[in-house]
C-alpha cells in the first residue's frame, strides 16, 4: 500500500549510508525507520536543551 507521507530526497556520503544501514540492521529497523528514529532523537535532545521548536504547534516530543 503506497504511503501518502511527504517524501524527502537526501544526498550523503556512501560511508554514512553504509553506517546507517548497519545500525538499522542491528536495531531491526528499515533504513528509513532508522533515519526517522535518529532525527526524532536529535530533535528531542535539541528541544530539551534549547526549548521547543515551534512549527504550527507541533513538536516531535508530542508526536513521536
Amino acid at each position: 500500500m503506497p504511503s501518502d507521507l511527504p517524501r524527502l530526497t537526501v544526498r550523503m556520503e556512501k560511508e554514512l549510508i553504509d553506517k546507517v544501514n548497519i545500525l538499522a540492521k542491528k536495531e531491526t529497523r528499515s533504513t528509513n525507520q532508522q533515519i526517522i528514529y535518529i532525527l526524532k532523537k536529535y530533535i528531542e535532545q535539541y528541544e530539551q536543551e534549547n526549548g521547543r521548536i515551534n512549527n504550527l504547534g507541533v513538536s516531535v516530543t508530542k508526536t513521536g
